[in-house]
């Protein structure tokens, strides 16, 4: 009797180990927009060799979990599905204990009329989104980790983007002014009426929200800068806001070159 109690409470904690251990602690929310027609935000990281969970579906169930991951990606146009919009919504307490305990949340662009206001964010943060698109960006923090590591992005590599669905420039729904909470990283103009990159503080945690469209303008570009500069900078983004692991630093500095010389 003893060794089948022993047997059973070693089967269990498998279980248990097996439910909550996650082979990637990257978590991604990913969706086909009416727009573009597919869902980019997997394809760009598997460009990147980066492991990723893709959670779309749990969270479409309202079951999002953020245990065991570091970092939670939108992809571009999620909440152009309203039950995701609702569901992330939702699980504004979740995301909230997620950064407090020092995970990262990085959003790319939404349609305004789809979410103007973002809002899972924690107060004190806040922005807002708006129809206002924008080909030419200004680096307003020009030492940021984003613009320099691995990859150096300057204004140049940030123009100049192109998407299949035609017609989007590199900026596209931009947010409307800045909350107090969040520091503009780049913007329409030096006042930073407009800007199109927000990085905001919440206890342990970071959260970076754009209006670039990273992974739509990666997969669906049509210029070399928009398919070569939107991968970089996702490259630079991760590098900078998730502690990499020895197995994949070696991998994710070297993934462009790899890409590049493949093509």
């Amino acid at each position: 009797m003893y060794r089948i109690c022993v047997f059973m409470a070693m089967v269990l904690m498998l279980i248990i180990v097996s439910l909550s251990s996650h082979s990637a602690v990257i978590a991604i929310v990913d969706y086909a927009d009416e727009w573009n027609k597919q869902a980019c935000l997997g394809p760009l990281l598997n460009d990147l060799k980066q492991k990723y969970d893709d959670v779309t579906s749990k969270v479409e169930k309202g079951e999002l979990s953020l245990d065991g991951y570091k970092m939670l990606m939108i992809g571009s146009f999620t909440t152009n599905n309203p039950t995701l919009h609702n569901s992330l919504d939702k699980s504004a307490a979740k995301i909230e204990a997620f950064l407090a305990n020092g995970g990262v949340v990085v959003e790319l662009t939404q349609a305004d009329q789809n979410q103007a206001s973002i809002d899972w964010l924690p107060k004190p943060l806040g922005a807002t989104r708006t129809d206002l698109d924008y080909a030419q960006i200004i680096i307003l923090e020009k030492n940021h980790a984003i613009f320099n590591k691995p990859n150096k992005l300057g204004e140049a590599e940030l123009s100049g983007w192109g998407i299949k669905s035609g017609g989007w420039s590199t900026a596209w729904e931009t947010f409307n002014n800045a909350h107090s909470s969040m520091t503009v990283l780049a913007a329409n103009n030096a006042q930073a009426t407009n800007p199109c990159i927000l990085e905001g503080k919440y206890k342990n945690g970071r959260v970076l929200l754009l209006s670039i469209a990273l992974d739509k303008k990666h997969v669906l570009g049509t210029t070399p800068a928009s398919i070569e500069n939107s991968m970089k900078m996702m490259e630079n983004i991760i590098a900078e806001y998730m502690p990499l692991s020895v197995e994949n630093k070696g991998k994710i500095t070297t993934a462009w070159g790899e890409i590049k010389k493949a093509r």
